[in-house]
């Protein structure tokens, strides 16, 4: 708890500062350490803020709010710890006072009222100052009609008269009636738990049914009928009223259209709602027809057709009659069997019935082949039952294909097409179906190729295109030599090397017994050496007398004991074994750039960090090499290697094994 402010002289001892609540706060609590009685908050200046009663630790009857003033700012009906009745608030001119709410008050509200049913809130009131009731925008509120129940509330925004119970859970239950702000009832549902379920109903202005259905758990299910359909809904303009069955939001059973007398003018079946199992296991939708083994084969296809027909599944005679036209490269016979099963909508609402489909289905396969049945545009369902079906074969091409034969001019369909063979390894044909969207298309274009480059990359050759620059006359402008011509000069190069890589292995006996054992060792500390060889020269120049053979200096006859000792054993101070060298595999090398720089090469994986390596000398060609007896040499095919010593640096390979091999070294 933060630090208290100064207690005013009306805040009784007792109390003690909440700093949360920012008050002054008094209350009695009992053995359970339950508020107990009344408890009354102070502001920080003094003045009350707040009563509430409490019994066993919740608040029981009326609780008080007030201004700074002292005067009423709201009043709470509590019952057992809930909210239950009319909660008012005032207003007041003081500086400081309570608002009658955090946001959204009507500029001339001076009184609000909330219902509350024990914790659950029914409606919302605002009056002004002489008592008048206002909407939420100020305007005043519309006189309540008499066919309007006082319980209904008015929305503003839909601009009508509401009434309608809530759950436990604050969801809608029971039936919720909507009038106009005439007083005319306009809609009635039900609800059980938040879902329709019972009879939904829609009215005209003039009090007449307009549409009535009904729901089970949610989805539309149960007799259906509409009546005063609005012209250009059917293609025959004497259609007025429509009557039939739902199942799962399906349509499905006897439809009958009717005129304004209520006469029969047609009717259709529909057959019974699909099911995803269904589908999955439907022959429509099959790698090929039932009699016989060729997926192109339009007769047995045409076969399958009649008979699902036949049966009542109209939904997958449609899709059977797709396989059909695609496989004859032809819709004539699609479009006929459509005319047959279909409800004869306009082509205008058949293309807004199946966009609402699409979007209400959200990928559902029974609610988009339904859709077939009940007129919805048979080109825009095919396209998306074949973008809603998993996987990319054939089936969905097929399905794409006919929409496209139905409709050439779906640009929805190419999009879906060019997909579907872009996974199915097809880019040049998706190639085709990007380039032809017009351009109100661009977008969908840009991604299709876009998505094509990036599954179907071209790796383009360059050094193909780039033209070979020589002095000579007779190159040619592009390699003319054959394969067989190549690969001898492959194998060529490839026995120098082993050649080289023989010489090298020469060195060393297989039986370990080295023939030249000063070359087993690393030039350790060569570049050290050196420089002690030269110091020591310099010594002998000045003082003309004999160094010691340790520091390069000649003995009595005159000789190096260094150089001698090289010929026979090598140089001296040598550690790491050139076997190691030859038998690691080569680690990362790093080519230095200048005259006279060293090619390096620094231990790799499985190589021991602590040993050094020698490698040879690149040669200088801009100055001669100095002679230097301290630095072993190596003779392979008549050219003469020297070896320096590298110190290898930190190696985080270094604990990483891998079988041992040979070590091929560049010759210059």
């Amino acid at each position: 708890m933060d630090e208290s402010p100064p207690r005013p002289a009306a805040v009784p001892a007792q109390a003690v500062w909440i700093d949360q609540a920012g008050e002054w706060q008094q209350i009695d609590t009992d053995a359970q350490g339950r508020r107990q009685g009344l408890l009354r908050g102070w502001r920080a200046d003094g003045s009350l803020r707040s009563e509430t009663t409490f019994r066993d630790g919740k608040a029981e009857g009326k609780a008080r709010l007030f201004h700074p003033d002292g005067s009423v700012a709201r009043e709470l009906p509590y019952d057992d710890g809930q909210l239950n009745g009319t909660v008012v608030a005032f207003a007041s001119e003081q500086p400081q006072a309570e608002p009658l709410q955090g946001c959204c008050v009507p500029a001339n509200a001076w009184r609000m009222q909330l219902d509350y049913d024990r914790g659950s809130f029914l409606g919302q009131r605002w009056y002004d100052r002489e008592g008048a009731h206002i909407l939420p925008s100020g305007k005043p509120f519309p006189p309540r009609p008499p066919a309007v129940p006082a319980e209904a509330r008015f929305d503003e925004q839909a601009d009508r008269w509401i009434t309608g119970g809530y759950s436990d859970k604050a969801e809608l239950q029971g039936p919720w009636l909507r009038w106009s702000r005439e007083g005319v009832l306009l809609e009635r549902d039900e609800y059980a738990a938040g879902r329709p379920d019972g009879c939904w109903q829609r009215f005209l202005p003039d009090g007449a049914l307009l549409e009535e259905s009904y729901f089970g758990a949610g989805q539309r299910s149960g007799p259906y009928r509409r009546t005063h359909l609005p012209n250009g809904l059917y293609s025959n303009p004497r259609v007025s009223e429509e009557r039939g069955q739902f199942d799962a939001e399906q349509a499905v059973g006897e439809w009958t259209l009717h005129d304004d007398a209520g006469e029969t003018l047609r009717r259709f079946a529909l057959g019974a709602a699909l099911t995803r199992e269904g589908l999955a296991a439907t022959p429509a939708l099959a790698a090929c027809p039932p009699d016989s083994a060729d997926s192109r084969d339009a007769r047995a296809w045409t076969a399958l057709a009649d008979q699902l027909e036949s049966a009542g599944r109209l939904g997958e005679a449609v899709l059977a009659a797709a396989r059909a036209a695609a496989s004859a490269r032809s819709a004539d016979d699609l479009r006929l069997r459509l005319s047959g099963l279909q409800l004869p909508l306009t082509s205008k609402a058949s293309g807004e019935l199946a966009l609402q489909l699409i979007k209400e289905a959200d990928g559902q396969l029974p609610m988009l082949v339904n859709g077939f049945a009940r007129g919805g545009d048979a080109a825009q369902l095919l396209r998306a039952v074949a973008s809603a079906r998993e996987g990319a074969d054939d089936v969905s091409l097929d399905l794409v294909e006919a929409a496209l034969l139905l409709d050439p001019a779906l640009h929805e369909g190419k999009v879906t097409r060019a997909l579907l063979r872009l996974h199915r390894g097809q880019p040049l044909a998706a190639r085709v179906d990007a380039e032809s969207l017009p351009a109100e298309w661009q977008e969908q274009r840009d991604f299709l190729l876009g998505y094509g480059r990036a599954l179907f990359p071209v790796f383009d050759f360059w050094p193909a295109r780039r033209r070979i620059e020589t002095v000579l006359g007779d190159l040619p402008d592009q390699p003319d030599q054959d394969l067989p011509a190549v690969r001898a000069v492959i194998q060529k190069f490839a026995t120098r090397l082993s050649a080289i890589r023989a010489a090298i292995a020469d060195v060393t006996s297989a039986d370990g017994k080295h023939k030249r054992p000063w070359l087993l060792a690393g030039a350790v500390g060569v570049r050290r050496d050196r420089r002690r060889r030269r110091s020591a020269r310099r010594r002998q120049r000045r003082r003309g007398g004999a160094a010691d053979a340790g520091d390069g200096r000649r003995d009595a006859a005159g000789a190096d004991p260094v150089a001698a000792d090289a010929d026979a054993h090598g140089p001296p101070r040598m550690e790491q074994p050139l076997l190691g060298v030859l038998e690691r595999g080569p680690g990362p090398r790093r080519a230095a750039d200048g005259a006279g720089a060293a090619r390096q090469l620094r231990p790799g994986r499985g190589h021991d960090r602590a040993a050094p390596v020698a490698l040879p000398r690149q040669a200088d060609h801009r100055r001669p090499a100095r002679h230097d007896p301290g630095r072993p040499r190596l003779r392979l095919g008549g050219h003469e290697h020297r070896f320096h010593a590298l110190r290898p640096g930190r190696d985080r390979h270094a604990g990483i094994s891998r079988p041992a091999r040979p070590l091929l070294l560049a010759v210059r």
